[in-house]
């Protein structure tokens, strides 16, 4: 089945609350994806979060695409298991009877989980159209997907991660930094990269720094701290 792939700013989500990643695929052939758990919420950090079971994740229906929940790293022993590294807030979309997609942003097929544990850091995922092993190798790279209408909705004060990918960032001064090209999911807080004329712009995802962000303006306004900008040269 061909995959019709929702193309979308590439990823996050914010506002002075969290960012919830789903990994989405972009029709341009390669995909938008965002790996790594964010870390918990805390009074001063603006999160990313992934999406977990229960809500939108793989890539787009055929209409609107899907959302990947998690990416094939391999194969686990001899009876079809394999090793997916999650891509989701939700872990609940991993268990046994769930229905997803299987393949990347311009193919994919339907399958199922039959069974699903974790294992050093992943997930062992066995799916009803992996028989054996030698199957199992040849997914390497592909993606597990759900349907975008299966996304989990949103709180007050949250964006998903694709949505953030793609915004014009400016100070709040009026000066523009750049676009927001990127996420890191750190263990602190998340960090967010904006590239621009002087260069890549490191800008941690706490409220005293990411001040507003419009999705609809396509823009994110943002207080630098003190020595972050190289000084302009005389």
């Amino acid at each position: 089945m061909s995959a019709g792939v929702l193309q979308s700013a590439p990823v996050a989500r914010y506002r002075a609350g969290r960012t919830r990643t789903s990994q989405q695929v972009g029709n341009s052939g390669v995909p938008n994806l965002f790996g790594g758990f964010s870390a918990q919420d805390t009074n001063n950090t603006v999160k990313s979060k992934q999406l977990r079971g229960g809500s939108v994740e793989s890539n787009r229906q055929q209409p609107q695409g899907y959302l990947a929940i998690g990416q094939v790293v391999g194969a686990h022993g001899i009876r079809g298991e394999v090793k997916v590294t999650v891509m989701t807030d939700f872990p609940a979309r991993y268990r046994p009877g769930a229905k997803v997609y299987l393949g990347t942003e311009r193919d994919c097929i339907p399958t199922e989980i039959t069974a699903v544990r974790s294992h050093k850091g992943v997930m062992l995922v066995k799916l009803s159209t992996v028989p054996d092993r030698n199957l199992a190798e040849t997914l390497q790279g592909q993606y597990l997907l759900i349907p975008t209408d299966q996304a989990m909705p949103l709180a007050e004060h949250e964006h998903y991660a694709h949505d953030l990918i793609g915004l014009a960032v400016e100070t709040v001064a009026g000066e523009a930094l750049g676009t927001l090209t990127e996420i890191l999911f750190t263990g602190a807080n998340d960090v967010y990269v904006v590239s621009g004329p002087a260069g890549e712009v490191l800008l941690p995802a706490i409220h005293s720094v990411i001040l507003q962000v419009d999705v609809a303006a396509g823009k994110m306004t943002v207080a630098v701290p003190e020595g972050l900008l190289a000084p302009e040269e005389d």
